[in-house]
């Protein structure tokens, strides 16, 4: 084979192997409340706002996005929030297998 040939099948190779990886896989994150007062709770891509207010003992879900640009060693990295009267009171970073349908989140964590 010559150069080029070779050259030109790493370059495909190449190619063909980052198209896997750059595919973007979704996950419908269910967040618990195991606190005693309504929390926000949310990740990545969200804000805090009513939507996302969870009352003690209740849950919410979101789906959520996840990508090449926040996962390794196949799972996904997902910042989640938890926020109380306009003010952050905590945060963590979980990691989600690859390309799980449902995760669950508690707090607090």
């Amino acid at each position: 084979m010559s150069t080029l040939g070779a050259l030109c099948t790493v370059c495909v190779f190449t190619l063909i192997a980052g198209c896997d990886s750059e595919d973007p896989w979704f996950t419908t994150v269910t967040y618990k409340n195991n606190s005693s007062e309504a929390v926000h709770l949310f990740g990545d891509g969200e804000k805090v706002g009513p939507g996302n207010k969870v009352e003690p003992g209740g849950t919410r879900s979101h789906r959520h996005t996840l990508n090449t640009t926040n996962y390794t060693d196949n799972t996904g990295t997902l910042r989640v929030k938890a926020y109380r009267n306009g003010v952050a009171i905590g945060s963590k970073e979980v990691h989600i297998p690859k390309y799980a349908e449902t995760f669950v989140v508690s707090y607090p964590w």
